[in-house]
């Protein structure tokens, strides 16, 4: 694809892919405190992720994003809440996905359709927007940082001044990860244990006064 193509061409090319007794509830908090601690992230479920490309002129670009983790424990979709920046120009923020492109990414780099954009993609007239794509490792655009033209329904990569980076994409480059969850402290169990028991003790004594009433 030449430089100058738009992407919506682009992806013609693409495949679219009960609760416990209230008795119970000190070894409830307690187990679920207990559980909590693993911090994995199961299939199909959303997550958050950090993740960062590094190019061959040694910039990098690198954030984290919200997803949809999907049951192959590897795809990412429905990507949202995009907080990246690039190395190779301080101070620029990509906090846009368009989400009518259906991005997503896959955590071993396999398979690609990402990008950010610094200003809202969707307008109505075509603007200069500075952002990247990661995609196609077979595509010379496949890793691409620069000025695009963005509106509702296409993006043009950008050439020539405007372009910043144009490669291969590279998995050997990439990573991401799932960011774990926040979970309680161990220092933090015997509190919520107390927590557990004061509400077992009113609930007793709640049905002693009714009892002596």
């Amino acid at each position: 694809m030449s430089p100058a193509s738009t992407f919506g061409s682009y992806l013609k090319n693409e495949g679219d892919f009960c609760c416990a007794e209230y008795e119970n509830s000190a070894a409830v908090i307690g187990a679920a405190a207990i559980g909590l601690s693993v911090g994995s992230v199961t299939s199909a479920e959303a997550a958050s992720f950090s993740f960062s490309y590094n190019f061959l002129s040694g910039e990098s670009i690198s954030g984290a994003i919200d997803g949809d983790l999907q049951p192959d424990n590897n795809t990412v979709s429905n990507l949202r809440n995009l907080s990246a920046t690039y190395s190779g120009q301080p101070g620029t923020q990509f906090t846009f996905v368009p989400s009518s492109f259906k991005p997503f990414f896959t955590l071993s780099g396999s398979s690609f359709r990402f990008y950010g954009f610094a200003n809202d993609p969707t307008t109505l007239t075509s603007q200069p927007n500075f952002g990247f794509f990661l995609g196609n490792p077979s595509n010379s655009n496949g890793a691409t940082v620069g000025t695009f033209f963005t509106n509702k329904s296409s993006i043009s990569f950008p050439f020539g001044v405007n372009q910043k980076e144009a490669e291969n994409f590279s998995a050997s480059r990439w990573t991401a990860t799932a960011i774990p969850a926040p979970v309680p402290t161990p220092a933090l169990l015997p509190g919520l244990l107390g927590m557990g028991v004061a509400a077992l003790r009113k609930r007793k004594n709640d049905r002693s006064e009714a009892a002596e009433a």
